[in-house]
Formats: structure tokens, C-alpha cells, sequence
């Protein structure tokens, strides 16, 4: 038994792990089974822990934009409100605010936003599909 002073023996037993335990597997790419794969140093769900990048999606720049949702557009219409009521407050804090607002609201405050998101969304799924069959389109699948 160790005394205060010197509790090193204490702190190192507490390091230790029990005989005949390793770390679990996970499946990967190479391996899909669960649990049956050699651990590899590096890739996704190993005991590497760093996670292989993925590069940039391209982005179209002739295709439509998505519409803002009803959430956003209560915040777009509402922050310069708060800004004025609390000059002092950062942009997060501010959007926090509204955050709470949001969720406070009941749901007939806030039928407009979702409606106009809503008609934005139709309106994105029409022009979407006219780009899709241009042939603009067909040149950034290439």
C-alpha cells in the first residue's frame, strides 16, 4: 500500500488495462466485416484516428442556387431588429438571440417563412430541372 508522498504505483496500475484486451475494430473500406479486419494505421474508423481528406466537390456555376429555408429567412429578416436592440452583441450572440426567438415562436408565426420557402423550393425544383436538360449540364457531367 502506497502512502500520499509517493502514490506513482497507485497512478501506474490505474494506466494499465487488463490482460488480453485490445482495442475494438471497426469494418473499412478494405474489410467490410465488423470486427474481423487488422487494424490499419490511418484510414477511416482505424486506431490511426485521422481520416482520409476529401477533395472539393466542383460546383456548377450555371446551375440554380437552393433556396434559403424558413429558418434562415426569419433570420435574414429579423437581424437587422436585433442589431438595433442590441448593438453591443457579436454576430453569433445575435443569431443566437434569434435561435431562442425561433424556437419560441408558435407555429403560426412562423406559416410565413416555411410558405415562402416553400414556394421558393417549387420554383428551385422547376428551374433545376430545365437546367438539368440543357446542355450546359451535360458539359459539367463530362
Amino acid at each position: 500500500m502506497a502512502n500520499n508522498d509517493s502514490n506513482e504505483e497507485f497512478v501506474d496500475s490505474d494506466k494499465r488495462k487488463p490482460p488480453g484486451t485490445t482495442p475494438k475494430r471497426r469494418a473499412s473500406a478494405d474489410n467490410p466485416k465488423s470486427g474481423t479486419g487488422a487494424l490499419t494505421p490511418g484510414g477511416v474508423g482505424s486506431a490511426g484516428g485521422k481520416r482520409a481528406k476529401r477533395g472539393k466537390q466542383m460546383r456548377d456555376a450555371n446551375a440554380p442556387r437552393q433556396p434559403l429555408n424558413g429558418y434562415v429567412r426569419y433570420l435574414n429578416s429579423n437581424r437587422e431588429r436585433a442589431k438595433g436592440a442590441n448593438p453591443n452583441l457579436s454576430f453569433a450572440d445575435i443569431t443566437k438571440l434569434l435561435a431562442a426567438e425561433w424556437m419560441a415562436l408558435p407555429d403560426e408565426g412562423k406559416r410565413q417563412y416555411l410558405d415562402e420557402a416553400e414556394r421558393a423550393k417549387e420554383a428551385y425544383q422547376r428551374e433545376l430541372e430545365e437546367y438539368q436538360r440543357t446542355d450546359a449540364y451535360q458539359e459539367f457531367q463530362q
